[in-house]
């Protein structure tokens, strides 16, 4: 083996000023006998590294052929470990592999598919999942009030930076067009009232959302004014998360009811038509 050992170019690592490239070649000259030594260095601690390791390479090779055969030997037809033993041929073209055959994997059967229409009949089921899914696009509509605010917070701060009148012209429309985007999204959440209050959410809900809606129309002046506004939309949407979290509970608690008198129902008409039978 040979070794190479290369260093920086001592014109550029040294502190003192190089002269030129001149001097840098001079200088390699002076090093090549060091590079000869370090060379002589390097190949004499490989040969005795060469010395010390041929043990370790044959235990290496060793375990090396004993897991090449005994990865070879699940695959030979006269080993008792093809598969497992069992030398029936491993179906193809799409045929099922018989239960017959061994294997080290879970073989459990898969679940049964529960048909849907035993929920869905139930008003108390459709009922929970409207109630999370309304409440999830509120949930949505209030987290679309804060960005168009801090856009408009940008559009100033980039408008007073150029200074000229047409940035501030360019200003007024980039504003009307995001107070467009937050009346668009109040319309929505307006929609929702008589749903938050005919479900009691008028405490919880609706009282923190016409708040909102009305410090969404206030001009914020600057950062810090915007970013306390923002955090009350986060903990708004926060508290209708924690609320579809109790919502989806229900209908866990639903559906395993459902589920239950189902398979009751089932296990009695299986009785009597024994009974007939």
């Amino acid at each position: 083996f040979s070794f190479f050992f290369f260093q920086a170019e001592d014109g550029i690592r040294d502190a003192q000023e190089s002269r030129g490239l001149g001097d840098v070649y001079k200088r390699q000259v002076s090093t090549q006998s060091t590079w000869g030594i370090q060379n002589q260095i390097g190949m004499e601690s490989d040969q005795n590294k060469k010395e010390e390791q041929p043990q370790q390479d044959n235990n290496l090779a060793g375990d090396i052929l004993e897991s090449d055969e005994a990865f070879r030997e699940q695959f030979d037809k006269g080993s008792t470990r093809y598969h497992k033993g069992d030398p029936t041929p491993v179906p193809v073209g799409g045929n099922r592999v018989p239960t017959s055959m061994p294997t080290e994997f879970n073989e459990e059967k898969p679940a049964q598919e529960v048909d849907e229409s035993i929920f869905t009949s139930s008003p108390e089921y459709n009922n929970l999942i409207q109630k999370r899914e309304i409440l999830g696009d509120i949930k949505k509509f209030a987290a679309l009030i804060p960005p168009p605010l801090e856009a408009i917070l940008r559009h100033r701060e980039e408008a007073k930076r150029i200074g000229t009148e047409s940035a501030q012209v360019r200003l007024k429309e980039l504003e009307g067009s995001e107070r467009e985007k937050i009346d668009s999204t109040l319309k929505e959440l307006a929609n929702y009232e008589a749903f938050l209050i005919s479900n009691n959410y008028q405490e919880a809900f609706w009282n923190e959302l016409a708040e909102i809606s009305k410090k969404a129309r206030e001009d914020y002046g600057t950062k810090e004014a915007m970013t306390d506004f923002g955090f009350v939309v986060k903990r708004f949407t926060q508290k209708i998360f924690n609320e579809q979290k109790k919502i989806l509970e229900q209908i866990k608690a639903v559906k395993k009811t459902l589920l239950a008198e189902h398979k009751k129902k089932g296990t009695l008409e299986v009785a009597e038509e024994q009974k007939k039978d």
